[in-house]
């Protein structure tokens, strides 16, 4: 319904309460207000480590409600899909911690993206064999993995975040090969023009994935017909 609308009829807070979408997004805002509060409060070296706790629960809600949730083998694809939402939050918003850090520590610069490359290392792992391991959930739904691939605005997606994951694959080894180097060597603008090309090609990435998240998963062209049911066609169902 139009937002309009929905104020409107006078029953504004009921679907709040009983839509699986809008309470999950309501958990979400209450944990990100704790994420807000506690992080103004941080004074311990451990207190970074709660917040991000928190921040990665903040993560969850909305991943239990959507396509994953109602695939047949709905358990991998809800988990394989918190990895990589995770994942790729990690490695996102570390650069954005990366690039804020440098600014105000610049002699620490390169101490800092070294380590900070070897988490980007850890999360790309983890995107790709958990976004792999979803997405061949999702296209096995419909008329088979390499027919849906090609067939469908689902597998078409799907090949464009392989080709976007691809693309940071290469910019990381061009920085582990090159701009690492350079940053020791005291020429702080080649992570600068890094960073620059690899935000972009993040943002193309994290689109693609929006769009994905609000595509339907492919289903079958043929009727698939349950065998129990073939047998006893006036059995009760459920149990």
């Amino acid at each position: 319904m139009p937002l309009p609308d929905l104020i409107g009829s006078g029953d504004f807070a009921t679907p709040l309460i009983t839509v699986d979408q809008s309470r999950s997004l309501l958990l979400v805002a209450a944990l990100a207000a704790l994420v807000c509060l506690c992080a103004r409060r941080v004074s311990t070296a451990e207190g970074p480590l709660l917040v991000l706790v928190l921040a990665a629960a903040t993560l969850v809600p909305p991943l239990l409600t959507g396509h994953a949730s109602s695939h047949s083998n709905h358990g991998l694809a809800t988990f394989s899909l918190i990895v990589h939402v995770m994942a790729a939050s990690a490695w996102v918003g570390g650069l954005g911690a990366v690039l804020l850090f440098r600014r105000k520590s610049p002699a620490q610069a390169s101490v800092t993206v070294a380590r900070f490359s070897a988490l980007a290392l850890g999360c790309f792992l983890a995107v790709a064999t958990s976004g792999l391991v979803n997405a061949w959930i999702g296209l096995s739904e419909g008329d088979g993995v390499i027919t849906e691939l090609f067939a469908r605005g689902y597998g078409w997606l799907v090949l464009g975040k392989v080709a976007a994951l691809g693309a940071l694959a290469g910019l990381g080894w061009w920085h582990r090969r090159h701009t690492l180097r350079q940053l020791s060597a005291g020429r702080p603008e080649a992570f600068r023009r890094f960073a620059g090309r690899e935000v972009l090609v993040m943002i193309g990435a994290i689109a693609l994935a929006v769009a994905l998240s609000r595509t339907p998963t492919p289903v079958p062209d043929f009727a698939v017909v349950d065998p129990v049911e073939s047998a006893h066609p006036h059995a009760p169902s459920g149990g």
